[in-house]
């Protein structure tokens, strides 16, 4: 074989290898930006409404507290139009989770979600029920007994775990 054959042929040989090369480079890249917009697109949305459930869990609690304190019927009301307007959001975001979360793992921790977060829905509407009554003392002690305390922290953690 002559030299200039054996040239062509070690031109020929780093022509494809470098094709090859730039191939798998492009799909890795390809593959990487796949995975990025699967992230951006799916899950920081469902994410973003997970926080938004936890940071309303938080402020519902001081809510319906600054609601036993307030003295002033018109201050209550506008404190249980807040409360209402959480609730309406929660709503939403729960209709969103719904549609959003399509794996296994994250349908289980929406249900230990919904699951935990009957409880403190009838403790909070125990201590509306005994706010309207007039039972101010009852409504303080049920919001800060142990177990309801638990049953809010049980329901966040399990946001938390969600996130």
């Amino acid at each position: 074989m002559k030299i200039e054959s054996k040239l062509w042929l070690v031109v020929a040989t780093a022509v494809v290898g470098l094709a090859a090369i730039f191939w798998f480079g492009k799909s890795g890249i390809d593959s990487g930006t796949d995975n990025f917009n699967d992230t951006v697109d799916e899950r920081v949305p469902r994410l973003i409404e997970l926080e938004k459930l936890l940071i309303r869990s938080v402020q519902l609690q001081g809510d319906i507290r600054e609601m036993i304190s307030a003295k002033e019927p018109a201050h209550r009301a506008d404190v249980k139009k807040r409360i209402n307007e959480i609730i309406e959001l929660n709503k939403k975001s729960y209709d969103y989770l719904d549609v959003a979360v399509n794996k296994p793992k994250g349908r289980q921790y929406l249900a230990d979600a919904k699951r935990l977060r009957d409880p403190v829905i009838d403790n909070n509407n125990k201590v509306f029920a005994l706010l309207n009554s007039g039972n101010v003392d009852e409504a303080t002690e049920l919001v800060n007994s142990l177990a309801v305390r638990n049953q809010d922290m049980a329901y966040r953690q399990v946001l938390q775990k969600f996130v």
